[in-house]
């Protein structure tokens, strides 16, 4: 916290990065106090999620199905399981999917 309380007084103060911070950064961080206030600098998601990696939705939810149906199959047979209903997902892809649902097996 002591950092964000030094940026803020530098910040607020205008003055010129003196205490080795780049001068991109202050110019960033003054930025967003000034859009945000000092809660923008707090809460920054840096993450983007990557929309086009992932898989249908229906393929998604037979996933998670599959995953409370059969709780003792790990991700390679889950995939070749599904895969003989007519379900192409990869095991590593159903990995991803139970991460995302927050299926811990």
């Amino acid at each position: 916290m002591g950092y964000l309380t030094s940026l803020k007084s530098l910040i607020t103060s205008q003055k010129p990065v003196r205490w080795g911070y780049p001068e991109i950064r202050f110019y960033r961080y003054q930025e967003l106090v000034n859009d945000g206030g000092i809660d923008a600098l707090i809460n920054q998601n840096r993450r983007v999620p990557n929309v086009k990696n992932r898989v249908d939705e229906q393929i998604e939810s037979a996933v998670v199905e599959y995953a409370i149906e059969y709780p003792a199959h790990g991700q390679h047979r889950s995939s070749n399981e599904l895969r003989k209903k007519g379900i192409f997902v990869s095991g590593s892809g159903v990995r991803s999917i139970w991460l995302r649902h927050h299926l811990d097996v």
